[in-house]
């Protein structure tokens, strides 16, 4: 592959991907090349001179290749590839980086689809340099993949499951977010909120308050417009969740 389709994903910066599983698999796959631009005088990775040390302008770096590993995992979950999911990894990926970017980082994508890829590892990177915003829209964009085929089989389901337990997640925020993607969730709207059934209208007030202050919009602005709207879309769920819940209950 010539070196120049992938300088621009070098500068961005890859920050704890030099450092780890996430450095091991790129250079798998860029092999010597990727060797000769790391040790190249002046290269984009000049930037990074300790490993895993992170620099402000890494956290898009890490974002397009970690997430280019866990989608990678996540459609050959099945052992199957399926179209669908391809494209709508392609369809974020222009999206977020335009259609000339998007082609190179697919091409790297459909490779990752053919490695074995150190899961636990990538996600224990993410887990110890990533902010639960992160987390939240990692594990919506996974969701969003699996279910592209309108079927999300439960190979998938368990592996993001996993995914979102080894990123440090909580079980309850994990919820919140599948149940998005569950048609027969029981206690949908509660789930939406994080926040128990029985919980008392005091409760549910003050946990919508403290959600909203969570998942705005505005918290993940930095990451891009994909995840901005994303973000965008929770916000809203979350709103109508409780204003249904408070008409129920009359407060």
């Amino acid at each position: 592959m010539p070196q120049k389709e992938y300088s621009w994903i070098l500068g961005a910066g890859l920050g704890f991907a030099l450092g780890g599983p996430l450095g091991a698999i790129l250079g798998g796959l860029l092999g010597h090349q990727v060797g000769r631009m790391m040790n190249k005088e002046g290269s984009s990775f000049s930037a990074f001179p300790g490993m895993g040390q992170r620099q402000p302008d890494a956290q898009q770096g890490d974002l397009i290749i970690s997430f280019l590993v866990l989608s990678a995992a996540i459609t050959k979950a099945d052992q199957q590839v399926r179209a669908s999911e391809v494209r709508a990894v392609k369809a974020f990926l222009i999206r977020s980086f335009g259609p000339q970017h998007a082609a190179d980082l697919m091409r790297l994508f459909k490779q990752l689809l053919e490695q074995p890829l150190d899961i636990p590892g990538v996600c224990a990177q993410i887990r110890r340099q990533a902010d639960i915003h992160f987390h939240r829209l990692l594990i919506q964009v996974l969701f969003e993949i699996a279910a592209s085929d309108n079927e999300l089989v439960k190979a998938e389901s368990e592996l993001i499951a996993r995914i979102a337990s080894d990123i440090g997640m909580a079980d309850v925020q994990f919820r919140a977010i599948a149940s998005q993607y569950e048609l027969k969730a029981p206690d949908r709207d509660f789930e939406l909120l994080e926040i128990s059934p029985a919980a008392t209208n005091d409760e549910i007030k003050s946990r919508y308050r403290e959600l909203v202050k969570q998942i705005h919009p505005d918290k993940v602005g930095h990451l891009g417009k994909e995840f901005h709207d994303l973000a965008e879309r929770k916000f809203k769920e979350v709103g109508g969740a409780y204003e249904r819940i408070r008409k129920v209950r009359g407060f």
